[in-house]
């Protein structure tokens, strides 16, 4: 037994010694076969690895991957200096630095600083694929010199950009510089700076052609420019009929001044007439509470929007009042400051040289407010100067009585004082009382929830009467009034989706009028799945007619959206129907349309399609306008790059 025991101790220690030396053999012909290398959380595996001390660097041959801090070098070759953390490689260098990956053929790159420089870099950023003679790395962008990028990623792709600078700030734009398109091989347009935004809308311009009934056959381009604090398009037109025309668009913001610029100008060859709008936006910051605004919104003419600028939004062809004003707030006070005349030959805008207003607004005892208002105004309405000085002071209490119903009664006084020319100053004062009942009310059942809230309330106050002149909206406010109002909100819900919402008017004239019913307002919105149904109106119910309808529905779908409209408004024998649609006619082909149809005169007032065609990386868009005028364009543009 003895024997037998020490027989398979010597045996298990045998195999013992065997494994641990059978282990170290292979852990012996891995590190032979790829070196590896850590010091100073750098790690480096090679197939050959070279250590000098002085100075301190080390040598990595053939398919070497270097590792610190995120960053992940591969070369052929590289060499990296342990005291300056400076790393060189040779050979397909490939550099991977976050979720950017430069390929290239020699580079020199700071681990600490995480900048440096790969030579004839080729890669991709996003959908842009590139490469180029040199690229510079930054921790905040990288940057190409003489390089060219595309989005397709056919060889040889359908479009490529060549330009001397390419700009990369990862997440949220590309800015190139000095820049040609090329459609194959044929150069198309040049630009000496563009911007591809990731975040927001582009503002990059590419010929256009068309012709209208206006000005027949033209060409519309620009270019586009970018500085730190500054970016915008120079644009230039040139018009069969009419000439050429140019303008700017610009933005600019920094710290304390922003705004927006707008210019078109041209002198039209067969009228002779100079046309064109110049739109000025602009605030600055003068002091932390104080900002001066300067508004400028000239036109040629009335029509010129119409003839030239069809194609804006509704929002961008009304005509706001130029003007210049200094404006300070305070926690509880503010001074206004305005200058504004009347720079255009139409418009109804009232001339203001110049107006001084200064409002106070103080909380007293918790829920006591107290607003005072006092206003100079100089006006010029028909040729004659009109100083208008005004008052007010207005006293509220808000509160709640039984934790739901909330109370507030408010006191006004207001007192108008003008001065026609070399009349005498005429005074009138204005009181006013408004109680107000809001009420909220909130019923659940199950997965339903119906919310309804009421306000009723009192209006009293005096009007100025005849004889007064009609500057602005306070004149205009300033009617008799003696009426109880009530308006209803009601909200439902389905798991906490809406289902239906709706808004009722009702105001009662207590004064002798023999009308004492206010026209009735109503909104209903019914939302469902993938739509919306909407209905407004306001109803006279002694004449028994509306003051105005409104109907419409909205469809959204995957392959198709739907916009119908019905408006009528029998006041200004108006009464119309509108309809918008898009359709996606397959993958690369859509269709959208709109079109407006006066049922009073039973003509067509507007009617608008296009065609949309996308191939592969480029596409073609076809515009057509019928009414009012006829209009059709056609413009071919980068996906990748579109502002549409």
């Amino acid at each position: 037994m003895k024997r037998q025991e020490r027989y398979s101790w010597v045996k298990n220690l045998s195999c013992r010694i065997f494994k641990y030396f059978s282990l170290k053999i292979i852990l012996v012909f891995i590190l032979l076969v790829t070196p590896v290398y850590a010091q100073e959380n750098i790690i480096i595996k090679a197939d050959e690895i070279s250590y000098f001390y002085s100075p301190p660097f080390i040598v990595g041959r053939g398919k070497v991957k270097m590792e610190y801090d995120g960053i992940t070098v591969e070369a052929d070759e590289i060499q990296i200096n342990i005291d300056s953390s400076e790393v060189k490689g040779w050979g397909n260098i490939s550099l991977q630095l976050n979720s950017h990956r430069i390929r290239g053929k020699k580079l020199s790159f700071n681990l600490k600083q995480k900048q440096g420089s790969i030579e004839q870099p080729s890669g991709k950023e996003g959908s842009v694929i590139f490469q180029a003679a040199r690229a510079r790395i930054f921790p905040d962008k990288i940057s190409l010199s003489v390089g060219s990028f595309t989005t397709c990623n056919l060889l040889p792709p359908h479009y490529h950009v060549l330009a001397r600078i390419i700009q990369f700030y990862p997440g949220d734009k590309i800015v190139v510089k000095n820049a040609t398109f090329y459609l194959g091989s044929l150069p198309i347009f040049w630009t000496p700076v563009f911007i591809r935004y990731l975040t927001r809308k582009n503002k990059i311009v590419f010929p256009r052609i068309g012709y209208s009934e206006f000005t027949g056959w033209y060409i519309k381009t620009g270019y586009s420019f970018y500085s730190f604090h500054t970016e915008g398009s120079a644009n230039l037109n040139f018009y069969q009929k009419k000439g050429l025309a140019g303008g700017v668009d610009l933005s600019y913001f920094s710290k304390k001044n922003n705004g927006d610029l707008s210019t078109y100008c041209i002198k039209e060859k067969d009228t002779g007439r100079v046309r064109g709008m110049v739109k000025l936006h602009h605030i600055s910051s003068v002091s932390y509470r104080g900002f001066l605004k300067l508004n400028i919104d000239y036109l040629s003419d009335e029509d010129v929007i119409k003839d030239y600028f069809y194609n804006l939004p509704a929002a961008k062809k009304e005509i706001s009042p130029s003007f210049l004003s200094c404006d300070f707030t305070g926690k509880t006070s503010s001074l206004r400051v305005i200058w504004q005349p009347n720079i255009n030959k139409f418009g109804e805008y009232p001339q203001l040289m110049p107006g001084l207003n200064v409002s106070f607004f103080k909380p007293f005892s918790g829920r006591f407010y107290l607003t005072q208002q006092t206003e100079l105004t100089n006006f010029i309405q028909e040729k004659k100067r009109i100083t208008r000085a005004f008052s007010s002071l207005t006293l509220s209490y808000p509160f709640t009585l039984f934790h739901f119903i909330r109370f507030k009664p408010t006191l006004g006084y207001k007192v108008f004082s003008y001065q026609r020319g070399d009349q005498n100053f005429i005074s009138k004062s204005l009181n006013n009382q408004d109680l107000e009942f809001f009420i909220p009310l909130v019923e659940k059942t199950g997965n339903l929830t119906n919310r309804l809230s009421s306000t009723l309330g009192y209006y009293h106050s005096n009007g100025l009467g005849s004889g007064f002149p009609s500057l602005d909206y306070r004149e205009k406010e300033a009617v008799d009034k003696n009426l109880i109002g009530l308006r209803l909100q009601n909200n439902i819900l389905w798991k906490k989706l809406p289902v239906f919402s709706s808004k009722l008017n009702l105001s009662y004239n207590l004064s002798g009028s023999l009308k004492k019913l206010n026209p009735v307002e109503v909104e209903v919105n019914i939302p469902f799945s993938k739509g919306r149904l909407s209905t407004d109106f306001s109803y006279d119910v002694y004449d028994e007619d509306f003051i105005y309808f409104r109907s419409g529905i909205n469809i959204y779908k995957k392959w198709w959206n739907l916009e119908l409209n019905y408006s009528d408004y029998p006041l200004d024998n108006k009464k119309f129907v509108s309809a918008k649609t898009l359709l996606n006619l397959g993958k690369n082909l859509s269709f959208s349309g709109d079109v407006s149809y006066d049922l009073n005169l039973k003509k067509v007032e507007k009617l608008n399609y296009s065609f949309n065609l996308k191939l592969h990386c480029l596409g073609l868009k076809i515009g057509i306008r019928k009414k009012p005028q006829l209009d059709y364009n056609f413009g071919l543009y980068i996906l990748a790059f579109s502002s549409s």
